[in-house]
This record gives C-alpha cells, structure tokens and sequence, in this order.
C-alpha cells in the first residue's frame, strides 16, 4: 500500500478536507431548518430561555432584516447576487488554499456554506426559512439560521485575517532584524 506524499496531504488538507467542511455546513443547515420547518410551522414559536431565545419559524423572502422582501423582483435579484457571490467565493477559495492560508481558507468554507444553504431555501422555495429568535436587551432581533451563522463566522474569520494574521496584517507586529549592511530589514512571518 503506497502511503500519501506531501503533495497527496496537501490536496486533501487545502482542497479535500475543506470541501468536505463545506458539505457538513450545508447538510447541517438544510436539515435543521427542514428539522424546525416540520415541528413549529403549526404550533408556533417554543420559549427556550424566557425573555432571551426562542424557536420561531419563518419564512423570510428577503435578505437580511427583511431587505427586499416586498419587492416582486427581490427574489430574482437576490439569487444572481447569491450566484455571483459563489462564484466569487470559490475563487477567493481557491486562491486561498493555492497560497496555504489556512485561516482563510476556512473562513471562506464557513461562508460558502453558509451561502449555499440559504441559496438552495431560495431555489426552491423563494425564501429562507429562519428559526432562531433572540431579544437582546429589549430589541427583537431578527429571527435567523444556521447559514447565517456560518456567514458571520466566515466574515469574522476573514477580519481577524487580514487585522492579525495576514502579512501585512494592521495590528501585527513587524520584527525587525539587522541585514549585514547594518540597516534593518522587514520580517513578516504567517
């Protein structure tokens, strides 16, 4: 039996592995929201922790906060933004998992997952269903799923990238060491 090489660990590690994560994201969203679409489409909403969170079930047939959901063309719209942003994402993927940035990388699995579950709700039923129903310090914060969390995981990740971790990272250090002509010399390290 051959054993993977280096090249063979790459592709599963940046390419394999990470589709993989993709996948579970979907799976995960599509089932809990088919999971909360079943139980309280009839009986309403559930109160998990009075006055904080609660399952709500709904239909939203804009984008976040409701955005374009009374616009007829709203939908439409909305799917080519979602197609573009696909295709976008993918090669920001790409690009990511070609360079080895890990964080990244994952960054953008979290938001292509998240991207693509609320987009196949979108395909087939013209909207998103949402479940999770927070108020927050008095405000009723707008009822939400799963793919939404993986979209704002995905943009946290990427902020925390490029404000700590990148190269030319804002708050990251710079190291600073003398080249052999005495004068000093850059140093970013990932």
């Amino acid at each position: 039996m051959q054993r993977i090489g280096a090249t063979g660990r790459r592709i599963i590690f940046y390419y394999l592995l990470p589709i993989i994560i993709a996948i579970i994201l979907v799976a995960v969203d599509q089932i809990t929201k088919k999971v909360f679409e079943n139980l309280y489409v009839e009986s309403g909403e559930t109160v998990i922790i009075k006055g904080f969170f609660s399952l709500t079930c709904v239909k939203n047939t804009g984008a976040a906060w409701s955005f374009l959901a009374n616009k007829s063309w709203g939908q439409t719209f909305l799917k080519i933004l979602t197609v573009f942003a696909i295709i976008g994402f993918s090669a920001f993927f790409v690009y990511s998992a070609k360079k080895g940035k890990k964080w990244l990388t994952y960054a953008i699995v979290f938001m292509i997952g998240g991207t693509i579950g609320n987009f196949i709700d979108r395909l087939f039923m013209n909207g998103v269903i949402d479940f999770l129903s927070f108020n927050i310090f008095g405000y009723d914060f707008p009822v939400f799923n799963f793919a939404d969390c993986f979209l704002v995981v995905g943009v946290i990740m990427i902020i925390i990238y490029f404000l700590f971790l990148d190269t030319d990272a804002v708050f990251k250090k710079k190291n600073k060491k003398l080249s052999s002509d005495g004068g000093s010399e850059g140093e970013n390290a990932e």
